[in-house]
This record gives structure tokens, C-alpha cells and sequence, in this order.
């Protein structure tokens, strides 16, 4: 709504409409001032380099009928600039939300919700709120208050009816707020920069459901009231809330699983090792300052493997295979407590420092269980996903800015620009640095260094680039940083400006394997005891070795599917890559089982890539929109809206 007004507000602001992109509105209102940085976030209309807000106090409830959060949100806020410098009003961030009353240290002001409909994208930016600020005569610190509700086009809000959960018994709601969706759950200066504290009072209407949010849950007075505090600063797009029929679990002594009853056994199962990968991080990082670190499966329509909230990691239904060999997925989690929740990327053109900085400390856990092998085996596996995330954005949506390590993303949706690229182009810009400065063990003390120093604030390429050439320029040759091109890695479109040596034990064998299924002299079914051995993440390997061949004969891959049992998989993982290669070689028979693997996850990673295999295969079109219509509310919006873009794109 453009101008959403309460009852008791007698006359909202009127003012004439303005229309520009984030960043020019943003430019607008901090001209009369001069900020501590000259980068402005190119995704947020908030004029945080002016007002930055230090804590929230959230009083929602949680109303399933309608399908929306009503109530309050507090900001204890403070200005920035200098004493001499006129700011005149506190913007915010808002999209879909029904703005009801604002008020500044107690007193009712007026509001204006400003139209930006003929900006570019305005409908992932939204709206920016203008609450005047005449009333806090030269104070540095206020108080404001916004009464609001959702609706439910609130992106950041995912409800599901009891028939969408595994139980089918109760309704299921939580929130996810990253890139820019935090404004559509609230209110909020919706960029990485501004990092704050926030207690939480949630009720909800159905008295049956637990609440949970990404915090630390506290004792309160009623039972009906659930009561939360995050005392470690976080950026909007962590802010975590769900509600629904939910069972606990312990699985270690800071660590509790959280999912429906009817799977909390299995889910304990496959979660068990959780303790076990934070001590062996312990080992290299810092102390872990977030207290708890608790586990949330989510409804099978969620569409990334997981989500790093503070103290509630959310992570996909997907990863349940029986054997824990989807685990690594809470070890990257995990890792975020690090790059990304407390070391975190200044605005979304700099998401690399989140991700491929977790991804590094992610693998160097892994090595220490599982052996550096093993690690060094995950990056190669992944290295196939970055070229086709390269391939995808170079040669089908024609935007090669989206193949940089650092984006110019103004005007443009964080989500558009989302792929593998921030995680592995970034991964193995930081494994290259590691071999510069002379391997592991100096690079391990340089990130617990680099995680202490700019804990619980942001930081972007360039700060990162002098923190490191600092804190090695006594111990590596001066000849040796000289020789790491920067801008190519930061700017440069494509792959990778240098391909990095990995250790090949686990997978020489596999890639031996598959030239014999490839060349076509492969002996048969008793071939499956050379792999008895094999870990899950070879054979996804395999998989990916075989679909750069796409003309395999039904025959073939009916003697692989005998061979190895890969449509029996309960692999996720597995599953997804035997149905891409099925259906690259046109093998119509495996056309039922993608329906039915698409119908149990609403998963980017799957959903996206199948979809855009069957819209170029063989009678696959058809298929590929019969199950982008059976799961239209399935899926969550932000997976619809890319798949629209793959439908147009794959004509």
C-alpha cells in the first residue's frame, strides 16, 4: 500500500511522489551530508549512513488464519553524522506491508510511504517509509516506533497448510529473509551494513504451535508467549522467525534439532555429528560466541539447503538420506557462524566474503574428519557447478557481470545475480591465496585473525585485500603478494583466473569409471563391486563425469540404473544428478520419477536445473510445465520467479 494509514492518524503525509533506484534515493537524501564511507548499498532505500539503528524490540503475533504477523517493532536508533549536519527524516525500508501508525520517542508523527513503481524493480526494493524527525530537536539518539501488519504477499513469509507438511496435521510459518526480504517481514534498514541487537515477544493465534526464532529463547510469564533475545549485532537478512508443530531434540550439548514429530528420530540420526563439526572448527577459529547453535528442518518447499539464522540453522528436508552423507550441509552452516553472521559482507556486491570464505572454512572442517583428500575431492565435485553457473549466465541470460566476484548489482535484485559463483569462484580464490602465503597452517592463522578483527562488523573486498597484504607483509616475499592479480579475481568475467591443483586420490577412480561407461566398455552389473567402497560424493561425481555424454541408449542406462541403484537412492544429492543425466540423453522413462522428486522439494538447486534440462529434452517441455502448475503453491515465490525467467529464457 502507498499510503497505509491507522484509524488514530488523523492526516498521513501527502507529499508529491519521487521515483529512482535505491541508490539514487539514497544518494538524494544523504547529499546535505557528508558519511564516514562514500559506498552506498545499491539495494536499500535507508539512509543508514546517516541513522544507524543499534536494536530492535519485535511484539508480533502470528495470525495462520490471515496468513500475516501483526503488531509492533521498536528501533533505538542514533544518528551518525556530525552535530552540524541537518537530517531531517529516518527512512526505512518496507515492501507489502500495511503501515499503521509511526511514532518518534512516544509521540505520533506523521508518515509517508513514498511510490517507486516505475523504478527498476520495484517490486523486489519495495518502498521506502519516511518518518519525519522535527520532533527529536538535535537529539543524536530516538526512539521510533512502527505499528504495521504483513499481508500475505510478504515474500519473507512462507505458510503452509497442514496438508504441505509431513505431519498433516497443523499449519507450518517461517521466514526467509535473505537477499533484500527482510523489508517485507518488517520494517528495517534492509542492508548487510547495519548490524543490530533485538529482543522478541511472538504470540501466535493457534495456541497448539512453538515459536522459534534465530536467538536465544528466554523464560516468560505466560505460556502463550514466546520470548527471545539476540545479543550478538546481525544484519536484517538474518532475522528468523517459525512457527508449527514441533518436536525437540537434543543432539549435543549446545545443539537442539527442531523439526515435526514424525521425522525427529531420523533427523537426530542424520544430525548427530553436529558437536563433532564444531569442535573441529574450534580448533582453527575463534571462540564461538552465539551460545546455542540449534538445528530447524524445514517444509520440503524450501529452496536452499539451509539457511545460517543465528542459533537456528534452517536447512531443507532434502538432506535426509539415512547415511548422513548430506551432512557436510551443517558444516557449511556452522561456518557462517563465522563468514557471513559475525564477518559480514558490506552489501551484496561483496556476498563472495560470506560465502566463499564459509565454503573454505567449511572444507578445512572437513579435512580435519574426514582427511584433506576428502576435502580437496568436495572442491573439484564443485568446480562443475561453478563453469555451468558461468556457462548459464555467458551464453543463456547473456549478463556476464553475474560472473564477477564482485558485481555491480544497481538497480538489480540480489536473487538474480544468485549461483554458485560467490561460493566457488570465491573458495578458490582463497585456496590460491593459501598456496601464495605458503599453505594451510599460515593461512588458518591469518582467518582467525581476520574473523577476530572485524568480528560483529562488515567489511568488503578491499578492506579484505589490506587486512591480508597487512598481516603477511613480514612473513611472504613482497615479490609473491605482487604476484596476485586482485582486479581479475574481483572483476574479471568468466572462470577462474587460475585453476588450483587438487589432491585427485578419490577421484581417479571415479573418472577412470566413467570413460568406461562413456566409451562403452564397461563389463556390466559386476562392475559394482569395484565400488563397493565408495563414499555417496563419488558417485556423485560419477554422475556428473557421465552428463557430458548425452546420448546414452536406454539400454545403457537401464544396465547403470541395475548396476548401481541410483533411482533407489534416497540421496538427494544422487537423485537429482541420475535424473539430470536420464534426461539429457532424452530417457522419457525418468520423466515420472522427476515429477515426483520436484513434488517432494521446492530446492533451487534440483528444482531450477531439472526444470531447465526437460525445457531442452525431448517431449520434456510439457513435463517441465505440469510441474511448474502442480506446485505453483508449493514452491516458495522466490523459486517461481526464477523459474519464470528459465521458461522465458529456454524458449
Amino acid at each position: 500500500q502507498l499510503f497505509a494509514t491507522h484509524p488514530r492518524l488523523s492526516h498521513a503525509s501527502r507529499n508529491k511522489f519521487h521515483t529512482s533506484s535505491p541508490q539514487q534515493q539514497q544518494t538524494i537524501m544523504s547529499s546535505s551530508s557528508t558519511s564516514s564511507r562514500t559506498a552506498i548499498s545499491q539495494s536499500t532505500y535507508s539512509n543508514a549512513q546517516q541513522i544507524r539503528v543499534n536494536h530492535h524490540s519485535i511484539n508480533l503475533n502470528i495470525n495462520f488464519e490471515e496468513k500475516i504477523l501483526h503488531g509492533y517493532v521498536e528501533y533505538d536508533a542514533e544518528i551518525v553524522v556530525d552535530q552540524d549536519q541537518l537530517v531531517q527524516e529516518f527512512v526505512l525500508d518496507a515492501r507489502n506491508l500495511d503501515i499503521e501508525q509511526v511514532e518518534v520517542n512516544g509521540e505520533t508523527v506523521e508518515f509517508e510511504i513514498k511510490d517507486m513503481s516505475t523504478s527498476k524493480n520495484s517490486d523486489s526494493f519495495g518502498h521506502p517509509l519516511h518518518i519525519p524527525l522535527a520532533s527529536i530537536r538535535g537529539e543524536k539518539k530516538f526512539k521510533a516506533t512502527v505499528y504495521y501488519k504483513t499481508t500475505p504477499k510478504s515474500e519473507a513469509l512462507v505458510w503452509m497448510d497442514a496438508s504441505q507438511t509431513k505431519g498433516k496435521q497443523k499449519p507450518f510459518m517461517y521466514s526467509q529473509c535473505q537477499a533484500i526480504h527482510a523489508r517485507s517481514l518488517m520494517p528495517c534498514q534492509d542492508t548487510p551494513e547495519v548490524k543490530a541487537t533485538f529482543d522478541a515477544l511472538i504470540t501466535c493465534d493457534d495456541k497448539d504451535l512453538v515459536v522459534i526464532m534465530g536467538a536465544i529463547p528466554k523464560k516468560s510469564e505466560h505460556k502463550s508467549d514466546f520470548v527471545f533475545e539476540q545479543k550478538v549485532p546481525i544484519p536484517s537478512y538474518l532475522l528468523f522467525v517459525a512457527a508449527g508443530n514441533l518436536a525437540a531434540q537434543k543432539i549435543g550439548p549446545r545443539s537442539t534439532l527442531y523439526t515435526e514429530p514424525e521425522q525427529i528420530m531420523d533427523f537426530a540420526y542424520e544430525f548427530e555429528d553436529t558437536e563433532k563439526f564444531i569442535k573441529a572448527g574450534e580448533e582453527f577459529l575463534p571462540p564461538y560466541e552465539w551460545d546455542q547453535y540449534n538445528i530447524l528442518v524445514a517444509s520440503p518447499s524450501y529452496n536452499f539447503g539451509g539457511m545460517e539464522n543465528p542459533n537456528m540453522t534452517l536447512c531443507s528436508a532434502s538432506l535426509l538420506a539415512g547415511d548422513k552423507s548430506n551432512a557436510s550441509v551443517i558444516v557449511h552452516e556452522y561456518s557462517h557462524s563465522f563468514s557471513g553472521n559475525s564477518v559480514t559482507c558490506r552489501d551484496w556486491r561483496h556476498f563472495f566474503l560470506n560465502e566463499g570464505g564459509c565454503v573454505y572454512v567449511e572444507r578445512r572442517i572437513l579435512a580435519r574428519i574426514y582427511g584433506q583428500e576428502y576435502a580437496d575431492f568436495h572442491a573439484l565435485l564443485a568446480l562443475k557447478s561453478l563453469n555451468e553457473s558461468v556457462d548459464h549466465f555467458l551464453n543463456v541470460e547473456g549478463n556476464p557481470e553475474f560472473t564477477k566476484m564482485v558485481p555491480d548489482l544497481e538497480g538489480i535484485d540480489p536473487d538474480d545475480a544468485f549461483s554458485s559463483i560467490p561460493y566457488e569462484k570465491g573458495f578458490n580464490f582463497l585456496y590460491y591465496l593459501t598456496g601464495v602465503v605458503g599453505g594451510f597452517e599460515p593461512f588458518e592463522k591469518f582467518m582467525y585473525a581476520y574473523f577476530s578483527h572485524f568480528a560483529k562488523k562488515c567489511v568488503d573486498a578491499d578492506e579484505f585485500k589490506a587486512f591480508f597484504l597487512n598481516f603477511f607483509q613480514d612473513s611472504v616475499a613482497e615479490e609473491k603478494l605482487n604476484t596476485i592479480e586482485w582486479d581479475k579475481w574481483f572483476y574479471g568475467v568468466g572462470g577462474l583466473p587460475v585453476q588450483n591443483k587438487f589432491d585427485r586420490t578419490l577421484a581417479d577412480p571415479v573418472e577412470n569409471l566413467a570413460k568406461e561407461w562413456k566409451n562403452g566398455t564397461i563389463t556390466g552389473v559386476e562392475s559394482s563391486k569395484d565400488v563397493k567402497e565408495w563414499k555417496a560424493i563419488q558417485f556423485c561425481y560419477l554422475l556428473d563425469l557421465l552428463q557430458q555424454k548425452s546420448d546414452f541408449t536406454a539400454d545403457e542406462l537401464e544396465k547403470m540404473d541395475k548396476t548401481y541403484k541410483f533411482t533407489e537412492s534416497r540421496n538427494s544429492e544422487i537423485r537429482f544428478r541420475w535424473q539430470i543425466l536420464c534426461i539429457k540423453s532424452h530417457y522419457e522413462k525418468i520423466y515420472p520419477e522427476a515429477e515426483k522428486f520436484l513434488s517432494e522439494t521446492g530446492r533451487m538447486k534440483f528444482v531450477r536445473p531439472i526444470t531447465r534440462a526437460l525445457l531442452r529434452a525431448k517431449n520434456g517441455r510439457q513435463v517441465a510445465e505440469k510441474i511448474k502448475e502442480h506446485n505453483k503453491n508449493f514452491y516458495m515465490a522466490t523459486t517461481m520467479k526464477q523459474l519464470e525467467k528459465d521458461f522465458a529464457n529456454l524458449q
